[in-house]
């Protein structure tokens, strides 16, 4: 029998298809626990929720984190995954932006994103990756299709994936303790991060999408907008894929108002 009891470590890789597959296949042996991490400078089949993607080597950075999910809806950890981004670039003195629901900004372009990964055969704990771009210039972004990407050093900031990984790793910890005392506060900051509280936004579902004005992220992680009927509307963060500002508009009938998702209406 393999022994799920190993102390929590950090697995350096020079290079790997993607981090979180290589935690799955640790924890599927016993050589990962909650508390691993596992760090790559390069990535050649990382994942996201859009496809697999690659990393060039010593540009960015990759991490996965084995983490305790005790009862916490996936959709926190890839909040505190954003927050640790938001966290670690503010400190280079840059402004990052939380788009909707797992992609970091700066400047309007994408520097990170973020991945949750439950899986059966591993209850009770989650693999939280997250892909940080350090040092590619606008060449080789755009040499992999990434022509709205940016990164740290296209945005001034000259520093070295190592680094920035220590600086990630620490406020990655500091954001997985504040959401075991007070998920309301990750909600909180996370919100604040998005910049759409109070602003007129769309919200899109994988059937519908609504229009109005965005009261709130509760914490039990839905969202609360106001409709121009008035009425206020409750979505699960889950089945929310798109949320961003728009004009004030009109929403059509070929766009309902309150989509089937919609948990609730007051």
């Amino acid at each position: 029998m393999v022994s799920q009891e190993r102390e929590p470590q950090l697995v350096v890789l020079d290079t790997i298809d993607s981090t979180n597959e290589e935690a799955f296949r640790r924890l599927a042996v016993g050589r990962a626990a909650a508390g691993s991490l596992f760090l790559a400078f390069e990535q050649t089949a990382g994942r996201g929720r859009t496809g697999a993607w690659s990393s060039p080597r010593g540009e960015c950075i990759a991490l996965s984190a084995v983490l305790t999910a005790s009862g916490e809806r996936t959709v926190f950890f890839t909040m505190i995954g954003a927050l640790a981004v938001c966290d670690t670039v503010a400190s280079f003195g840059l402004e990052p932006v939380i788009k909707w629901p797992n992609d970091v900004l700066v400047g309007g372009a994408k520097i990170s994103g973020v991945l949750a990964d439950l899986r059966a055969q591993h209850p009770g704990l989650v693999v939280l990756g997250i892909g940080l771009n350090v040092r590619q210039s606008r060449a080789t972004l755009d040499g992999l299709g990434l022509a709205h990407a940016t990164s740290l050093a296209l945005a001034g900031v000259n520093v070295q994936p190592l680094a920035t990984a220590d600086r990630l790793i620490e406020a990655l910890r500091r954001w997985e303790a504040t959401l075991a005392s007070s998920a309301a506060a990750v909600a909180d900051a996370f919100a604040e991060r998005t910049g759409l509280i109070e602003r007129r936004c769309l919200l899109e579902t994988p059937s519908a999408r609504a229009e109005g004005v965005l009261q709130e992220l509760t914490p039990h992680a839905e969202l609360v907008l106001a409709l121009d009927s008035g009425a206020s509307a409750v979505f699960k963060s889950e089945h929310v894929r798109q949320l961003r500002a728009v004009p004030a508009t009109t929403v059509t009938d070929e766009h309902p108002a309150f989509p089937p998702e919609t948990d609730r209406l007051y």
